[in-house]
């Protein structure tokens, strides 16, 4: 996995990340539910996963289809409009979750978004990226594939970029 820089969250990606952090949480002390040794790649797991989920919700609000299911073909439809700054926080919010918490699978969803908002270079590239990544992910990133079918997902991602 290529180095990303550091990722810098607005206020309020920061607010909805830390009310999902809190739901994991115990109230007294504030200590993490998992192993220590996990709980740093954990946090990043979670706030990477919100951010996904705003992506997705910003990209359905600007007019494009949900991408956070279990299996999401992309399309693009020249026709389709979509609300600009919508579509832009779509796409800095998946770009921060793959740099936040590199895990493959959120490279094929940031291309699936791209690809629906007519940014074909960008989407192949975020393809690409999944593909050339999808078995570098540890045990520990598992947790997030479980409800993901990543071999449809490299089918569907091959074709988009041949």
């Amino acid at each position: 996995m290529p180095e990303l820089g550091p990722v810098v969250l607005s206020d309020e990606e920061a607010d909805e990340c830390q009310q999902m952090i809190r739901m994991i949480t115990e109230e007294e002390d504030g200590e993490w539910v998992v192993k220590k040794e996990f709980a740093e790649e954990f946090q990043r797991g979670i706030i990477a996963f919100c951010l996904m989920g705003r992506a997705d919700r910003f990209l359905s609000e600007a007019g494009g289809s949900a991408v956070h299911i279990t299996f999401h073909i992309p399309y693009y439809s020249p026709d389709a409009t979509v609300q600009e700054d919508l579509a832009e926080k779509a796409c800095i919010s998946a770009a921060k979750a793959c740099a936040i918490y590199p895990i493959p699978i959120y490279f094929y969803d940031f291309g699936c978004i791209l690809y629906q908002l007519g940014k074909n270079e960008d989407a192949i590239a975020a393809f690409q990226q999944f593909i050339s990544h999808h078995e570098t992910v540890t045990p520990e990133m598992q947790l997030w594939l479980r409800t993901r079918d990543v071999e449809s997902a490299l089918r569907m991602a091959r074709e988009l970029v041949s």
